[in-house]
């Protein structure tokens, strides 16, 4: 279902500190509005194709998803940022600086 959504809508509530869907949608390159959270201005600060809207009033994040779906070229440059952005971060890379530690202390 994910991977065939259009946009990825997160209303988190402030307290929520992680989501493995979120990091899921993010994985798999998809556009993303999410609500301002101190968690997702950080994933958005390291490049993670997120767009940050207000939950509250629920209409204003509803116009701001109707705003992006009505926008291909912002939503295209939103999935292009989350693609990028799971390649940064992905178990891939991340497999490969831990290989990189494990190395590093076996040759010191």
């Amino acid at each position: 279902m994910i991977s065939a959504a259009d946009l990825i809508l997160a209303p988190f509530p402030p307290q929520v500190q992680g989501s493995a869907s979120l990091a899921l949608c993010l994985g798999l390159g998809k556009a993303v509005l999410a609500s301002e959270t101190e968690t997702h201005r950080e994933l958005r600060e390291l490049g993670a194709g997120m767009i940050l809207a207000p939950v509250f009033p629920p209409g204003e994040f509803a116009a701001a998803a109707r705003g992006l779906l009505g926008d291909p070229g912002r939503q295209a440059g939103a999935e292009a940022a989350s693609a990028a952005f799971a390649r940064r971060h992905g178990p891939e890379e991340y497999a490969r600086r831990l290989l990189a530690l494990y190395r590093e202390a076996r040759a010191g």
